[in-house]
């Protein structure tokens, strides 16, 4: 259905469960009745968000197709800029209703007899920000979504919405988190998340949205940054759900986040790497350690983050050249990691952990590790990376509460340059290795920059 197949492979192995579309700035100025009906009558649309023309040619119904052959769930945006809430409860009739209406006589009429079942569909994306076409005041925002929400419930009841939070805690955004609090009191009753949105570099004032100051010094600083974000737009949601005198809790959505390879960065301050990826669509070893210190926040968040996207998929994790080949970038591996072994529990950690002065942050701990116990498995999974530049660090674990464990497997991505990647020629130059372990090994040496999986067969202990 002309989807490449190499690429839809990739994203199976991957393990995603579900994709976020069509997302991004470009949701605010799209229209999804062009993206439906015979692909030669759909318009050529000038996109103000990336400034390039839009053909159409990939709409709801295609993306539909293309989650079900990957057996994960869609979840939709709809346009909250230049859109209206008539035009995004007509978008959810075409997707779920399976009536007699004018849309979903019109969804047949296309060739889907069945519904789409969406479940999930977020109320426009980063409206906070002035980057976004029709960009609006946080009061401004709340109405509107309040009240596309009411009209979308109305119609199915089903759907779980997503709001619009922070778009990035940067200095420069700075009505963070005053917007949070306000658009949660106006729509608490008919949300049940509110998105954030956090991308890293290591390149100072990298051209971003908003301002970047971190450099490669502060890395060890970013499970912090992302934990206070966190924690401060729940410590927003928490006060209103008080204020509203109500059990219902509003989780988070964290539906984009990513690392961004710095390409233009010097290594030269730092003489034990020389190799650098020439290649500039390339992501790095030490992006993907940074990757995985991502994912292993969340984890570790996952009584209040209930849902989360990588952004984007194609370019920062699968690389792919539109007429031949793709490969894995390095980034693919760790989130490939956590999704196929971070199911379960996550359980909580006590630990002592080396630590080593940032550029703005002080001191920060080099360790950051997740730990999930798989009941059906039997497994319980360590996650954990090395932010330390040049050092080895012992790595000494005790898991309590279990019986007769057995190592069965240690991962771990390193390359002695961090600043290594994958190419098209050389597709496998940054891949996991497999380390060999004792059966009731406890110790592991993590070397610096790297990132690690240890897995064990347990029994839980009677008592």
């Amino acid at each position: 259905m002309g989807f490449r197949k190499d690429v839809m492979e990739l994203l199976r192995e991957l393990h995603t469960t579900f994709i976020r579309y069509p997302g991004g700035n470009f949701v605010s100025g799209y229209h999804w009745k062009d993206g439906i009906g015979p692909k030669e009558m759909r318009p050529v649309k000038y996109d103000l968000a990336w400034g390039q023309e839009e053909s159409n040619q990939i709409g709801i119904d295609e993306f539909c197709i293309l989650c079900k052959k990957l057996d994960v769930e869609p979840m939709l945006v709809v346009n909250l800029g230049t859109g209206t809430s008539e035009e995004a409860v007509e978008e959810l009739e075409y997707c779920n209703y399976d009536g007699n209406t004018k849309w979903a006589r019109q969804r047949k009429r296309n060739g889907f007899e069945n519904p789409h079942c969406v479940k999930l569909w977020g109320l426009g994306n980063e409206m906070d920000g002035v980057h976004q076409i029709e960009h609006k005041t946080p009061y401004e925002y709340a109405r509107k979504a309040v009240e596309t929400a009411r009209m979308m419930r109305k119609l199915d009841d089903s759907i779980e919405l997503i709001l619009c939070g922070s778009c990035s805690p940067e200095i420069d955004l700075d009505t963070y988190p005053e917007w949070d609090r306000i658009v949660l009191e106006e729509t608490y009753e008919e949300v049940k998340y509110i998105s954030l949105h956090r991308y890293y570099c290591y390149a100072a004032h990298k051209d971003m949205y908003a301002c970047n100051t971190d450099t490669l010094d502060d890395i060890a600083h970013l499970p912090e940054d992302i934990n206070n974000y966190i924690d401060t737009v729940m410590a927003a949601s928490r006060f209103i759900q008080g204020k509203k005198r109500t059990a219902k809790q509003v989780a988070v959505s964290f539906d984009e986040w990513g690392i961004l390879s710095s390409k233009d960065f010097n290594p030269k301050n730092y003489p034990w790497w020389k190799e650098v990826c020439k290649e500039e669509s390339s992501y790095t070893a030490l992006d993907a350690v940074l990757q995985g210190a991502f994912l292993l926040t969340l984890l570790n968040k996952c009584d209040v983050v209930k849902a989360a996207c990588q952004s984007i998929v194609i370019g920062s994790m699968i690389q792919v050249d539109p007429k031949g080949s793709c490969f894995r970038q390095t980034t693919f591996y760790p989130f490939r990691d956590v999704a196929v072994y971070g199911k379960g529990i996550v359980l909580q950690q006590v630990s002592c952990v080396p630590s080593e002065t940032t550029g703005k942050y002080g001191e920060q701990p080099v360790i950051q590790s997740a730990v999930v116990y798989n009941t059906e498995r039997q497994e319980v999974v360590v996650f954990a990376v090395n932010f330390s530049k040049n050092e080895d660090i012992v790595f000494e674990l005790s898991l309590q509460g279990f019986s007769d464990m057995v190592c069965i497997e240690y991962s771990r991505l390193y390359e002695e340059e961090a600043f290594a990647g994958n190419t098209f020629e050389n597709p496998l130059r940054v891949v996991p290795h497999a380390v060999k372990v004792d059966k009731r090994q406890l110790n592991f040496c993590l070397p610096p920059i790297s990132w690690n999986v240890i897995r064990y067969h347990v029994s839980e202990e009677k008592h």
